[in-house]
């Protein structure tokens, strides 16, 4: 499967200025809050849920079990939307028309398939498919939101209201109809959500802090107070690891390495894919007076867990996509 997706048709999509009425979200920035670059695809998303079908393609075949697969959740998403209206989330300007159509927005997690179209023309562009994952609220300051080059999808980065821990990246499904909102400063309800592309679980209790501003820092401490001791004797600052919420961001941008603990576990489906639904917290600080967490679920193929079985107290560790959508 392409690691573009669906996106493949974008070639075709109008500017930005011809949907959004206000003037194109694309804003040239010299500078940028965001910590890694855009990687305008969903293929990796696609290959973690599927990734129990062969993405071999038997002879005769032009698609792989995989691809077919991942075409016949989007038709059946688009069925859905022609049946049932609730399915449809809709934006128009002028004369353009943008529609996600949900397969089921009932569910924990469930797929969107992204159209477009004018009132000139009948026919409707299918611009990206994806998957849509139920995630839970938290209250966010938005930094900086990044419109993708097809004009319909991006990227917001925010963090945690009135703290100053590091801002998480996320991909938003709704954007094309909530882009106006991702204004910088502006205080949000974030519904957070992430699929893992990697996880295990984390067994590491502890580690030393042997170099870097930290272990400065403790060590200039630890002479202060030890009269006649050396560096040599100071065998550097350890961090317990046990129950940390720990979330770092990567060279893309909505990808983020993380160890957090599961909190809660719940069985999902998406189509015929188990998953399981764990609920957790990415990041923990004391802010106001009080300890405020950001809270979301993680969802995990079962076939990704090689026969881990997540239980509540457990540390987990991997790599993970984030989502967020407004609540």
């Amino acid at each position: 499967m392409s690691k573009n997706a669906a996106s493949d048709t974008t070639d075709s999509l109008p500017e930005p200025s011809q949907i959004f009425p206000a003037g194109p979200p694309v804003v040239e920035k010299k500078e940028t809050l965001f910590l890694g670059s855009h990687f305008e695809g969903l293929g990796d998303a696609w290959e973690v849920l599927l990734g129990e079908f062969s993405e071999e393609m038997e002879e005769g075949d032009e698609l792989s079990l995989r691809e077919k697969l991942f075409y016949h959740i989007c038709a059946q998403t688009l069925d859905k939307g022609v049946l049932d209206p609730s399915c449809l989330v809709l934006y128009q300007a002028n004369n353009m028309r943008v529609a996600l159509v949900q397969s089921d927005p009932r569910k924990s997690v469930q797929a969107g398939v992204l159209i477009r179209g004018d009132d000139a023309d009948s026919n409707h562009i299918l611009v990206n498919g994806y998957p849509i994952l139920q995630g839970l609220p938290n209250s966010m300051d938005i930094l900086e939101a990044h419109t993708w080059s097809n004009g319909v999808e991006g990227e917001v980065l925010a963090r945690m209201a009135g703290s100053a821990t590091t801002p998480v990246s996320f991909f938003a499904p709704f954007y094309f109809r909530d882009f106006a909102q991702f204004e910088e400063d502006r205080r949000c309800t974030i519904f957070l959500a992430a699929l893992a592309l990697s996880i295990s679980q984390a067994k590491q209790k502890s580690v030393i802090i042997d170099e870097g501003e930290f272990y400065e820092m403790e060590l200039k401490q630890f002479l202060a107070k030890n009269t006649g001791k050396t560096a040599a004797d100071f065998s550097g600052p350890e961090i317990i690891l046990e129950g940390a919420r720990m979330l770092f961001p990567s060279d893309t941008a909505s990808c983020q390495e993380f160890r957090v603990p599961v909190l809660e576990v719940r069985y999902c489906m998406f189509f015929d894919i188990d998953l399981f639904r764990i609920r957790t917290e990415f990041v923990l600080d004391h802010v106001d007076g009080n300890d405020v967490a950001l809270q979301g679920y993680i969802y995990a193929p079962l076939h990704l867990l090689e026969g881990y079985m997540p239980q509540v107290g457990d540390d987990i560790e991997g790599f993970l996509w984030m989502t967020g959508y407004l609540g």
